[in-house]
């Protein structure tokens, strides 16, 4: 498969870049430069982008139109007129999804997603191109740091493609399989009738990497390691995601496929919000997005380090801008710098 990657790295993503305008290489370079700046620079220059969203969101967005004055008195300190909004929890959205798209936009033009809804009723929103793409070169950059390139072969451990018909999934398969250089498992079928077989399908395709649920990752390595039998592939990591990575997942994964496990945090609905790195910590990408942690009951900012509500601003979704945005989790701040 190391041709299929270089033809993606050499062909595909520039003439994404020229035919598209896809930009989520150059936005990649843009976060890898950003991590050498201080602390009080990225600091300004996610002020600057809060303000220039909160300057669109006031104008255009109807949700937020009522903010107005309000705005015009705390423009200098955006950080403190978000505080002055109640928390958008899923619920409030879904009751009138329109309020927060942008007035005059056609939705034709958008890329409609939606979250999983396995714990309740799913939540349907629309993204903008340069949000997307700012989402994937976090990712990318993220992958990165446990040197994976973009087109590098990779196993995913995933659910069914939603709302498709077998004709479409069939597509969308092909799509994953020869553009993007990822072979999809379901992460569903995973049991010791089938081992055998998928095992064999992992070898054969000789990933870079894996990359899945942590539930359905746990699953297939405690099978491996019952059986006692190995991948046998190099892989440069075994990435976790959608789900929490508890330590004892962690730890049987790592022994079963000899591999670092990186824990990937991110949700359909929030963007790719933060990656570990070899070091072991969590990075969150300042320049895509503005994180609050609450209190749950008061909404009260809480000291870092105290778990609290996470509230998630993305900077760069104009087309339906969700200020405060609760995406259900409890996470804890960092005080390191």
């Amino acid at each position: 498969m190391a041709l299929t990657g270089f033809l993606i790295r050499q062909v595909q993503w520039p003439l994404m870049e020229v035919l598209k305008e896809n930009r989520t290489r150059p936005y990649m370079r843009k976060l890898q430069a950003a991590q050498h700046l201080s602390r009080e620079v990225l600091a300004s220059r996610q002020r600057e982008k809060l303000q220039r969203l909160l300057d669109h969101a006031v104008r255009h967005v109807p949700a937020y139109a009522d903010y107005t004055e309000v705005w015009s008195e705390y423009r200098e300190a955006p950080e403190r007129f978000l505080q002055k909004l109640a928390p958008l929890d899923k619920t409030r959205f879904r009751r009138n999804p329109d309020a927060y798209l942008s007035s005059g936009i056609r939705t034709d033009k958008l890329i409609q997603n939606r979250t999983g809804g396995s714990t309740g009723e799913p939540t349907r929103f629309y993204l903008d191109r340069p949000a997307v793409e700012h989402y994937e070169a976090a990712r990318w950059l993220g992958l990165s740091w446990h040197g994976i390139q973009i087109g590098d072969p990779c196993v995913m451990l995933w659910g069914s493609p939603l709302e498709l018909n077998q004709q479409q999934a069939r597509q969308y398969r092909w799509k994953e399989r020869w553009l993007k250089n990822r072979l999809l498992l379901s992460a569903y079928e995973l049991d010791e009738r089938r081992l055998d077989t998928q095992l064999k399908l992992i070898r054969r395709f000789r990933p870079a990497y894996l990359y899945g649920y942590a539930s359905a990752l746990y699953t297939l390595a405690q099978m491996m390691l019952q059986r006692g039998t190995t991948l046998g592939i190099p892989l440069k990591a075994v990435v976790s995601t959608a789900e929490s990575l508890h330590e004892h997942q962690r730890q049987a994964i790592a022994a079963a496929f000899a591999a670092p496990v990186v824990n990937e945090y991110g949700a359909r609905d929030g963007g790719i919000i933060a990656y570990q790195c070899p070091a072991g910590n969590m990075h969150a990408f300042s320049e895509n997005s503005y994180l609050e942690v609450v209190d749950p009951l008061t909404h009260i900012p809480v000291f870092p380090g105290v778990p609290g509500a996470l509230l998630v601003t993305d900077l760069h979704n104009k087309a339906m801008p969700r200020l405060r945005y609760q995406l259900g989790d409890v996470v804890a701040l960092s005080a390191k710098t």
